[in-house]
């Protein structure tokens, strides 16, 4: 971020990654640098940036573009799916999976419409105790996907209780 010379605007709101020049001499109050730190906010931490650029250089080492990312995880959902349609869960199933058009386009995510929070948060419980991570909100219940996944994987561990 570049701040024009002479410029004395300052932010509204801010934290301590903003008087960071100014630690030494810091009063009662949150001061400000004279530099583009003072528009820093409240934890920006810069390091997550440094990270993002070396996995980008490693990506373009070893290959990986978003249509290989993308294939991977459609595969990993073809084999979700198949091992959703195989079982018998009462939830986690076509009735209540919203959206799933692989063809057509889709996240890298399925979300189910469990009907109440209650049974979102029982789902996400049993699912835990067997190892498997997923997110909710309210009545939906989310299961992600990414180039972690094994290739291998069969995702029975989602539906075998």
């Amino acid at each position: 971020m570049t701040i024009p010379a002479n410029c004395t605007l300052r932010p509204v709101n801010t934290g301590w990654f903003a008087e960071m020049a100014e630690l030494e001499n810091r009063s009662g109050e949150v001061g400000y640098s004279d530099n583009w730190l003072r528009f820093a906010g409240a934890t920006m931490d810069y390091s997550t940036l440094y990270k993002a650029l070396a996995i980008f250089d490693l990506f373009h080492r070893e290959g990986i573009t978003i249509e290989k990312i993308h294939s991977y995880v459609l595969n990993a959902q073809t084999r979700f799916l198949n091992s959703m349609d195989n079982s018998d869960h009462p939830i986690l199933n076509r009735n209540n999976l919203i959206c799933h058009d692989l063809e057509e386009g889709h996240g890298h995510f399925f979300t189910f419409n469990c009907s109440q929070p209650e049974i979102s948060q029982r789902v996400q419980e049993e699912l835990k105790a067997r190892a498997v991570l997923c997110d909710r909100r309210q009545q939906f219940l989310r299961v992600g996907f990414a180039i972690y996944h094994d290739k291998d994987e069969t995702y029975q561990q989602v539906f075998n209780s």
